[in-house]
């Protein structure tokens, strides 16, 4: 059995990689599942990143994940997520634009201590008792950068590349695309329902900003100045270029 974003988990396998990236999720006690995951989606991999069947039945198993927790106020977001005083920071964009890059330049910046990664690929996120919670998963990609931990949300930040490094607040209903844009593809039309009102409240509460950014330093200082506060942006204003 295993605790992940508070639920009771029980994964159903035949191949080790899960086991070893789960070990610090694994509890001994005997209780009640909330659910059960199974390698049973099918998911578009690139086989010459996951060539093998251990590999694979990892990613499918991280997406029936994804998909069980939309029944519980929940999401699974495409992201680099880090701890920073008690505050989750996440980074979402699609592969190879540099949000685990970008989170590196953070960890950098703040001399590395300050710095904890909850998740690099697949952070969940949760809504209790009107807050949001950031919470590691097993899924973390390629690398093992996760922790089993629960921090609350403090912003997210979707990059994109550029020549310039700039950001901006983003309004309610561009936040709601972009998010669910790096969530679980193919799901059905009930889920989809419910990850929509998941990600709106999410929406609500937190601040959502989209940056345009070069792979170096002054990027991380802005988004940092911006995301922690010290600079305030109302919906719309652009900090940079």
């Amino acid at each position: 059995m295993y605790r992940i974003g508070d639920f009771y988990v029980n994964i159903v396998s035949k191949h080790n990689h899960i086991v070893k990236r789960a070990e610090k999720y694994k509890i001994e006690c005997e209780v009640v599942a909330d659910f059960q995951i199974i390698p049973d989606r099918y998911a578009q991999v690139d086989s010459s990143l996951y060539p093998d069947e251990n590999i694979m039945e990892y990613c499918l198993l991280g997406d029936n994940f994804a998909e069980k927790v939309l029944e519980f106020d929940a999401v699974v977001i495409h992201a680099s997520a880090i701890a920073v005083d008690d505050n989750a920071y996440l980074f979402s964009a699609v592969g190879g634009t540099g949000k685990s890059t970008h989170t590196g330049l953070w960890e950098n910046m703040l001399l590395n201590s300050s710095v904890m990664y909850i998740n690099d690929d697949k952070p969940l996120l949760r809504i209790l008792d009107n807050n949001i919670m950031t919470y590691g998963t097993p899924f973390s990609g390629k690398t093992d950068k996760n922790s089993n931990m629960c921090v609350p949300l403090k912003a997210i930040c979707f990059l994109v590349q550029d020549k310039k490094n700039w950001i901006r607040r983003l309004t309610e209903e561009d936040a709601i695309t972009k998010f669910i844009a790096q969530t679980l593809k193919g799901i059905s039309e009930e889920l989809k329902i419910k990850l929509k009102k998941t990600v709106k409240e999410i929406v609500k509460q937190i601040p959502m900003y989209e940056m345009g950014c070069k792979p170096e330093l002054e990027a991380a200082k802005i988004s940092h100045e911006v995301m922690s506060g010290v600079r305030h942006l109302d919906v719309g204003d652009i900090y940079g270029k």
